[in-house]
Formats: C-alpha cells, structure tokens, sequence
C-alpha cells in the first residue's frame, strides 16, 4: 500500500487532523485506509464527532452519512500492510 498524507479539515479550512494511509474512491463509497490503529481510532473520533457533516479530506469534501469501520490483513504480500478501512458511504 502507497502510504500518503490524509489531510482532514472543515469546510471553513480550519485543519482537524492528519492521518498517514490513502484516500480511495470507489462508484459507492470513499475509502479511508489507515495503517496506524491509533491514528484509526483518533480518526474514527473525528468521523463520529462528525456525523451527517461534510469534512474536506485532501481537498475533497465527503459528506459522512453513513460509515463503517472494517480491518484488512494481508498475510500473502509482505509489502502490503494490515490497516484500518473506514468505508463512507456516497
């Protein structure tokens, strides 16, 4: 997994967190990928405190309806990471 900067802000500008992982978009959902479950669990903080709001991350506004917070091991690839997948639903 490509490790990037995830850059949380509000809709005014003012930063709210960063968090180390990537940002993905799939036709339903935004998927925020976390490698650290102490930044997972500082985020999903952020995400509840957050609920029915919209938030910027990386300059793209996502609107939190509905998230779920899942955990993914990879075991075969020794270049992959475990990390922390919250899905927000579009």
């Amino acid at each position: 997994m490509q490790i990037q900067k995830i850059v949380v802000q509000d809709l005014d500008g003012k930063k709210l967190g960063n968090y180390s992982g990537r940002l993905v978009e799939t036709p339903h959902h935004w998927q925020l990928q976390l490698t650290d479950p102490v930044e997972a669990d500082a985020l999903e903080e952020l995400l509840v405190k957050h609920t029915d709001q919209k938030l910027n991350f990386n300059q793209q506004a996502i609107s939190l309806k509905k998230v779920d917070r899942g955990t993914i091991e990879h075991q075969e690839d020794p270049n992959d990471y475990s990390h922390t997948t919250f899905m927000i639903e579009k």
